[in-house]
């Protein structure tokens, strides 16, 4: 996706004043939907800070940060199907672009910083490596997904 497409994507999608509305333009079916906010909720755990749609809109990862961990969550069920323990403070992740792979910073706290970050296997759910990354809050990645760092 270019950024002018993320761009275009991101004025089409609005939340009400008080957050319990969220507004999508259909551009091609000519309507607006209204999603009631407060009856889509999944309860996910303490703290969660990020969510992001993995490429194949079929589930949504959060990281959920006062309990080390990543919930998965099933976009067609809406249930948690996985929790994975990734490190102190989890708070940004992206997905590879060939989906194999979720990376999770860990930020940890002022008090105990953490300089990790884990991949994890999209498929099986399971840490395939923990990498030293010198500390950070997010992990921005490269569009082909080749490079990757803490910002």
């Amino acid at each position: 996706m270019t950024e002018a497409e993320r761009e275009e994507r991101q004025r089409r999608l609005w939340f009400s004043a008080d957050e319990t509305e969220f507004y999508v333009a259909n551009v091609e079916g000519g309507s607006v939907s209204d999603i009631d906010t407060l009856n889509l909720t999944e309860p996910v755990g303490a703290a969660p800070v990020q969510i992001g749609l993995m490429p194949s809109s079929k589930e949504i990862d959060g990281s959920r940060r006062d309990e080390d961990r990543m919930a998965v969550i099933d976009i067609s069920s809406c249930q948690m199907t996985n929790r994975v323990g990734v490190g102190r403070n989890p708070i940004h992740m992206f997905a590879t672009p060939d989906l194999a792979y979720v990376n999770v910073a860990n930020q940890g706290t002022a008090a105990e910083p953490n300089d990790t970050g884990a991949e994890i296997d999209a498929v099986t759910g399971q840490i395939v490596k923990t990498i030293a990354t010198g500390g950070g809050h997010g992990v921005p990645a490269s569009a082909d997904g080749a490079y990757a760092r803490r910002g």
